[in-house]
């Protein structure tokens, strides 16, 4: 019973409510009510502001964000898009590293508008774009390329790119705020609207990847014994080492010289030369030069008679006359010339010419253990840098004992600035850079009878060094040479034809987008001039 009273409260309020509607639309003649034409005017008018509103924040999400720069397709190379933020990738980063400026502020995009330098037709925009155009394309091309052989990184290598990307955010975002600016207006400034983290990241990756992926390439070269010999005998004249006395008669005559004066000293100068060269036929270099010059200049001479004699000279650093005259198969020893510049005369005499021969090199890794130089702490004596030195290498020997736990430790100790991040590593080190090195430290590797794995601590001018003894190869220096431009040249022969194989298409709507800051300027902006890709322009 209760129920049924409950619903038929129900119906009755459910009548007066439309009982109400309805007479709120009667006049009061009893009749219905006209609909008003401001009442249709004003819901069309507020639809309209809906519309305009929504529209302008469409606008401004898509002009603000860089959405449409971060979609829009700018290229298809291979078949594979290539968006307008990721060329913009490239231009900033050309503009940047050419050290032009930030791409993307207002005061260098004005910079962009202007007339090229080099082709008046052409915005410094298009000469810009028309040289980050093939890095693009080879980039992009190769990455596909690695994709196609099945390359994958090692485990190594991907714990690198893994490390380094941990720390990327970080890096940024100090550089942005040291720049003033933040994360998001930093990325804006150098690589343009739409480039967020994940697509600098991405790129980073690729970057990486294709670093490895050179060295994948590069390991398949040919490097035999045969292709070694044919590649020397091809261009011994650079490879070589050259030993010869070089010594240059200049004109000696006053700024204010008349003509007659000057040609009078030039004709001493060529005597003087001549006669020196005469003299070499009993007398020896520097005894043959001193006989034809000042006073002052032979007691150069004499104290510093290594000044004029050229030892072991790589053949390519030997250029101009010089270069030529000593690199004659035919020349001997003691062969002399007289070289005539516009107011010089270059006496030149032949010693002699070997093959590059030099070796060994060394491999070693090492932890200093030095003073940081903080002058808010205190100094650390002789005494508690041995200890510390001793502690860590106690450290090591009670671990692993591999090269690898040793360079774990000289990341996390070493003060050496220029190995530490590479696990204390000095690799193939030739002669020249033996010689470079402290006496003390250089003695330990090169003891007869050192074996890889050898540890022992050094005491040098920089610190207390614990070292790891890696390899000594007796490898010749012409031949490793040999081997890594083999290597490069097998690497730009791949690249080469990836890269001039690639199907590449332009797509001018989104093009409008690359090496733009402004939405409306890049939307009803020109398309640029595009680089002609048939046939391929060289890479940088």
């Amino acid at each position: 019973m209760a129920k049924k009273e409950s619903t038929e409260w129900k119906q009755d309020v459910a009548r007066a409510e439309r009982k109400d509607r309805l007479a709120r639309l009667k006049g009061s003649d009893g009749q219905k009510k006209k609909i008003e034409s401001r009442s249709i005017g004003k819901k069309i008018a507020l639809a309209s502001v809906a519309v305009v509103v929504v529209l302008a924040l469409v606008v401004w999400l898509i002009a603000g964000t860089g959405l449409l720069t971060r979609n829009v397709r700018a290229m298809t190379i291979n078949g594979r898009k290539v968006s307008a933020a990721e060329v913009n990738m490239f231009f900033g980063n050309y503009t940047a590293s050419a050290q032009y400026g930030l791409a993307f502020t207002e005061e260098f995009q004005d910079v962009l508008k202007q007339p090229s330098q080099m082709n008046p037709t052409n915005t410094f925009r298009d000469d810009f774009i028309n040289a980050v155009i093939p890095g693009v394309v080879f980039a992009s091309a190769m990455l596909q390329d690695m994709e196609k052989t099945g390359f994958r990184l090692t485990e190594e290598q991907q714990k690198e790119i893994d490390g380094m990307l941990e720390n990327l955010d970080v890096q940024i975002t100090q550089i942005a705020l040291q720049s003033g600016t933040t994360l998001a207006g930093f990325l804006k400034m150098y690589f343009g609207p739409g480039v967020n983290m994940k697509i600098l990241k991405q790129d980073f990756v690729n970057s990486m990847m294709l670093s490895y992926y050179n060295q994948y390439i590069a390991e398949q070269a040919d490097l035999s014994e045969a292709k070694i010999s044919q590649y020397y005998e091809e261009h011994k004249d650079d490879l070589d080492l050259f030993t010869y006395n070089v010594y240059q008669f200049t004109l000696d005559v006053k700024d204010d010289a008349t003509a007659d004066e000057k040609e009078e000293a030039l004709k001493k100068l060529k005597d003087d030369a001549q006669a020196a060269l005469e003299a070499l036929k009993k007398n020896s270099f520097v005894n043959a030069v001193k006989k034809y010059v000042s006073e002052d200049e032979a007691e150069k001479l004499t104290k510093t008679p290594d000044s004029v004699v050229k030892k072991e000279v790589l053949g390519s650093k030997v250029t101009g006359q010089v270069g030529t005259f000593i690199k004659d198969a035919a020349r001997e020893l003691d062969d002399a010339k007289i070289i005539e510049g516009a107011e010089t005369m270059t006496l030149v005499r032949f010693i002699r010419r070997e093959a590059n021969i030099k070796r060994p090199f060394y491999s070693v890794r090492h932890i200093l253990i030095a003073d940081d130089g903080d002058p808010d702490a205190p100094e650390l004596t002789d005494e508690e840098l041995k200890a510390e030195a001793e502690r860590i290498l106690k450290e090591y020997k009670a671990g692993a004992m591999t090269e690898e736990s040793f360079a774990e430790l000289a990341k996390k100790y070493s003060k050496d600035p220029g190995s530490a991040s590479q696990g204390g590593l000095y690799a193939d080190m030739d002669e020249d850079t033996q010689a470079r090195l402290a006496e003390e430290f250089r003695a330990w590797f090169r003891k007869t009878g050192r074996k890889p794995g050898d540890t022992g601590i050094v005491k040098t001018i920089f610190g207390y060094h614990i070292m790891y003894f890696v390899e000594r190869s007796e490898e010749k220096a012409q031949d490793r040479a040999i081997k890594e431009v083999l290597k490069d040249n097998f690497v730009d022969e791949w690249g080469d034809r990836v890269y001039n194989e690639a199907k590449v298409e332009y797509h001018t709507f989104g093009m409008k987008f690359v090496g733009k800051l402004r939405f409306f300027d890049a939307l009803f902006g020109s398309v640029p001039v595009l680089p002609d890709l048939t046939p391929r322009p060289t890479l940088p």
